[in-house]
């Protein structure tokens, strides 16, 4: 059973050590984003950040969202694959589908402790079946984002010592 919820202090203490949570972008998460959206020809890919009470995207291809399911993929610290929210019974009421994600594939991007800081994902909109080899992409590219969330809290921390 985990031992931390949204609101945990060292988690959000994370999030603010990478140095994005103000609402910066970076370049090398945009870069990130990118790929993924390119090689699986989604209409967009994330790099979000879920404090207790906001999202921030630190890294983007595709339009802008103004809503998601990063939180759930945080709070669970679980990737959240949906085919079609349209008849997902746990999503078909969530405003993400208004923004036009209808197929979403996300995993969760963790700090050096294992804190859950956010979501790195994949949206599609019309209905797809995501194929093993996709998810082990996306996968890895929240694994290279979750790297680069590290190596800034890294330069933070040594920047205030």
């Amino acid at each position: 059973m985990r031992e931390w919820g949204l609101d945990d202090a060292t988690r959000l203490r994370r999030l603010r050590e990478c140095g994005l949570f103000d609402g910066a972008r970076s370049a090398s998460l945009d870069r990130l984003a990118r790929a993924a959206a390119h090689q699986l020809r989604a209409v967009r890919a994330q790099v979000s950040l879920v404090g207790a009470d906001r999202r921030v995207v630190a890294g983007r291809a595709g339009p802008p969202l103004t809503h998601s399911f990063c939180r759930f993929v945080t709070d669970t610290d679980a990737p959240l694959l949906i085919s079609d929210a349209r008849t997902d019974d746990r999503f078909s009421w969530h405003p993400a589908i208004g923004d036009g994600v209808i197929a979403y594939a996300g995993f969760p991007l963790r700090s050096p402790d294992d804190y859950p800081l956010g979501a790195f994902f994949v949206a599609h909109d019309q209905p797809r079946d995501w194929e093993p080899r996709e998810l082990l992409l996306v996968e890895d590219l929240a694994a290279a984002a979750s790297s680069e969330l590290a190596l800034r809290a890294e330069v933070h921390r040594l920047r205030s010592h």
